[in-house]
């Protein structure tokens, strides 16, 4: 990610991406994607995507695990530098749209997560629908999350 983009990026956003860094690299991925990201939100448990996340029903170590057992884990360490997927780039496009749709300058982990709902058929929602968690149940919460139900 360029700086201009980091710059648009709240703490807890770039932490998300930090994480889902970190978990790239613990199962020695070779890029980081939305599946990563999905793991990155989940970390940051005080951001309203964990939040969301969680209140229908998708916690980290169960995530993780299904990550794990569908993309596996190489045996060969990758670079600290991983690259983005392209579709990771796409939610990031999606999330600062989303921000701006909602007068705020920087993105956080709320538009990282509906930039993530947006991005159509991603590892991230996969994972998701492996898991039998509908992106409308997300919509619904977060939606709630906004309202502050």
């Amino acid at each position: 990610m360029n700086d201009e983009q980091s710059e648009c990026l709240t703490q807890e956003a770039q932490q998300a991406l930090q994480f889902a860094t970190d978990e790239a690299l613990a199962l020695n991925h070779i890029y980081v994607g939305t599946e990563h990201l999905l793991l990155g939100l989940l970390h940051v448990r005080d951001g309203v995507a964990a939040q969301v996340l969680n209140r229908v029903g998708v916690k980290l170590a169960p995530t993780r695990h299904a990550v794990e057992f569908i993309f596996g884990a190489s045996k060969q360490p990758t670079s600290s530098h991983l690259a983005l997927s392209a579709r990771i780039k796409q939610v990031l496009v999606y999330a600062q749209q989303e921000a701006r749709k909602c007068d705020q300058t920087c993105v956080d982990t709320e538009h990282l997560l509906a930039g993530l709902m947006h991005a159509g058929d991603s590892a991230g929602l996969g994972i998701l629908n492996v898991m039998d968690i509908s992106t409308g149940e997300i919509r619904v919460e977060m939606t709630h999350k906004a309202i502050g139900k």
